[in-house]
């Protein structure tokens, strides 16, 4: 009993800590603080480190893109059509993690830049395929090896089992959520 107090003290302590500092990186003022203990609002300061942590990975990932132009969206879609034929247009829109309205916008600049190219569909003419161009092929090809190295040095501080669990965990919270709708269960 004395030893799961302790662990749940410990585990208070990193909490009050972690809201401390997300408080300072926000600039909450002090009569604003948040304290999980006092407003019992330990899912509010989840969502805040899970949407904190993957706005400052991907501004790190973004940032090693960025010296080949391209951005996590931009390398995400050469990357989806590296090695395929031409692929329809809700093809990468539904494989792609940004929003829908958002993947045409992405693709235009990837067409005006010249790494992909729209074509007509050759049975249906309301659907438009793109594919990569030479360039876009190699822009990929030549991209690859940093990215993974930027990835793997953003992850250096977690171990392999960490990973493993962080990867798990982050299934299981996203695992609630239908993956048609992207809408909650009835019962949240």
């Amino acid at each position: 009993m004395k030893a799961k107090k302790q662990a749940a003290s410990a585990s208070i302590s990193r909490t009050e800590r972690s809201a401390k500092k997300l408080n300072e990186l926000r600039g909450i003022a002090e009569s604003e603080i948040f304290s999980p203990l006092t407003d019992e609002r330990l899912a509010v300061l989840t969502f805040v480190h899970i949407h904190h942590t993957a706005d400052v990975v991907t501004k790190a990932v973004e940032r090693g893109l960025g010296t080949r132009g391209l951005t996590v969206a931009r390398y995400a879609i050469l990357r989806m059509l590296a090695g395929r034929e031409p692929m329809p247009l809700s093809w990468v829109a539904d494989r792609h993690f940004s929003q829908r309205s958002n993947i045409t916008a992405v693709v235009d600049r990837l067409v005006r830049d010249g790494l992909v190219e729209r074509l007509p569909d050759a049975v249906d003419r309301r659907v438009t395929r793109v594919q990569l161009t030479q360039l876009g092929a190699e822009t990929v090809q030549t991209a690859r090896a940093p990215h993974l190295e930027t990835l793997a040095k953003i992850m250096s501080p977690l171990t392999p089992d960490e990973m493993h669990q962080l990867i798990a965990l982050l299934d299981k919270l996203s695992g609630q959520f239908d993956r048609g709708s992207n809408r909650l269960p009835q019962d949240l």
